[in-house]
């Protein structure tokens, strides 16, 4: 449904009648209705809070560990400190729904949204999938390195491929986060609430302030070093993402410019995928761009495509 029809039904809702209603929602969405409403709502519409969760209970799973949830509060106050957004809140909800969607990641073998309807309303969602378990902060620093790369457009403010993460993280409206990992440390999810990247217009240039001028110098400042392991960061506060191609890569072998291509890549079976094509005399060809990834494996007369981001 689209921005101008949501912004019709909202502005309309408080004067029609309960049939009028229903009728104009018939073929609306949950995500779109649970919007809607918070559009509707004095006080909290430029943020696009949700009112009512819609019935859905909480699963009752314990609190997280006390150093896991100041590591994940620290991580994301940090990055939305550099823009004089709030720092967010520990919310128990988040983390319950998050740590369920970090397991379903863990038993799908890749990365999925889902479990973002608590009984607070709907959530924000970002996941992070790695090849080892990491440290929380290495998966909010990814979200926030879109900041650069592909890079968020301040001087026009919208939704844009590739930022959704770091838009998130330092989303204004946004007060309260809960993260994740899944048992075997290599799926972490956040959940944020109100959830961010609403796409009315004008909440992005409310909701995504510039950074500070020296932050945004420092970042701009940054300098990638060469290296033959993985590349180095001169700066603290702008780590460098995994190494990838910036171009396609063609091969029927494991080559080193196609280990390189695939490096950082979370999706397992992707990887099992593409082993396999080369056992069975296959070709394989991945156009990697940052944390998007587009593979297609050629093995006789078949051709399947895979595609992908994080």
């Amino acid at each position: 449904m689209g921005t101008g029809a949501s912004a019709t039904i909202a502005e309309t809702a408080k004067s029609v009648s309960d049939d009028d209603l229903k009728a104009a929602f018939k073929d609306v969405s949950a995500a779109d209705r649970m919007r809607i409403a918070a559009a509707a709502v004095d006080g909290i519409d430029q943020y696009g809070a949700v009112a009512d969760g819609g019935g859905v209970e909480s699963p009752g799973l314990p609190e997280a560990p006390a150093d896991w949830i100041k590591e994940c509060l620290d991580c994301h106050n940090k990055f939305r400190a550099n823009h004089g957004v709030p720092a967010l809140e520990w919310s128990h909800e988040c983390y319950e729904f998050a740590l369920l969607q970090a397991e379903t990641c863990q038993a799908n073998g890749k990365i999925s949204h889902g479990n973002q309807q608590g009984p607070s309303g709907f959530h924000g969602q970002n996941t992070y999938g790695c090849s080892e378990p990491d440290p929380a902060c290495n998966a909010v620093q990814a979200w926030y390195n879109e900041i650069k790369d592909p890079g968020y457009d301040f001087e026009s403010p919208g939704p844009k491929p590739g930022v959704h993460h770091f838009t998130q993280v330092v989303w204004k409206g946004t007060t309260k986060v809960g993260m994740a990992k899944s048992k075997d440390g290599c799926f972490m999810v956040a959940n944020y609430f109100p959830g961010g990247n609403v796409t009315n217009e004008g909440y992005y240039k409310e909701n995504i302030p510039s950074p500070k001028a020296d932050m945004w110098a420092k970042l701009m400042a940054v300098e990638v070093v060469e290296s033959k392991s993985k590349p180095q960061v001169v700066d603290a506060n702008f780590d460098a993402t995994a190494e990838c191609s910036k171009s396609a890569v063609t091969a029927t072998s494991m080559t080193p410019e196609m280990e390189a291509a695939l490096k950082g890549c979370p999706f397992k079976d992707y990887l099992e995928d593409v082993k396999k094509a080369f056992d069975k005399k296959g070709k394989v060809t991945v156009d990697r761009q940052g944390n998007d990834v587009k593979i297609v494996i050629e093995v006789g007369d078949v051709i399947n495509e895979l595609n992908g981001s994080w």
